[in-house]
């Protein structure tokens, strides 16, 4: 009895067995919040330098505690929060590039394998078909043979038979 074919490898391949993405989009927004925590750290390093040693009284106190000392912190929490985030991207896309990498390898080792399954499945249909036809053949020189058994051709029709008979057993294991 032939074997059912079995469905193409795309079948398989269902969507919730999908990763998408594109890691170097993950690792260009990683870029532009680790850019703007170094451009942070920068700008608190210019704070720091900046001269403002001659400002006086409570406005130059003032202005001073804010470009000393509120200023930079609160630009120092934002870069910590962006560096983190920064980070935890790239992070990220570093996983996610090696999954994609994987599952393509995975998919691609599964096609190869479903169309050898495949190749096999027709291989054995193939056999199966010529075994029939290799015992229906032997079944017909037998008849002719044993019809011709009293002429001249006998023997020759009778070789024949024994010849399809074992073109037929060998076809049915399939050494044919």
């Amino acid at each position: 009895m032939p074997k059912m074919m079995i469905p193409p490898f795309e079948a398989f391949e269902k969507p919730e067995f999908h990763i998408g993405g594109d890691p170097d989009l993950v690792w260009e927004t990683s870029a532009t919040w680790t850019s703007f925590n170094d451009t942070a750290e920068e700008i608190i390093a210019e704070l720091h330098g900046l001269p403002i040693d001659e400002f006086r009284g409570t406005e130059g106190e003032y202005y001073s505690a804010q470009v000393k000392e509120i200023r930079p912190k609160l630009l120092s929490d934002i870069s910590e929060v962006h560096g983190a985030v920064g980070a935890l991207l790239d992070s990220y896309g570093q996983t996610l590039g090696e999954h994609l990498f994987e599952m393509w390898g995975t998919a691609k080792d599964g096609r190869i394998k479903h169309q050898a399954v495949v190749d096999a499945i027709n291989a054995y249909n193939i056999a199966e078909q010529n075994a029939i036809k290799a015992k229906a053949y032997a079944a017909s020189a037998v008849r002719t043979a044993i019809i011709g058994a009293g002429t001249p051709a006998g023997p020759l029709l009778a070789a024949n038979a024994k010849s399809a008979v074992s073109a037929a057993e060998l076809a049915e294991k399939g050494t044919f």
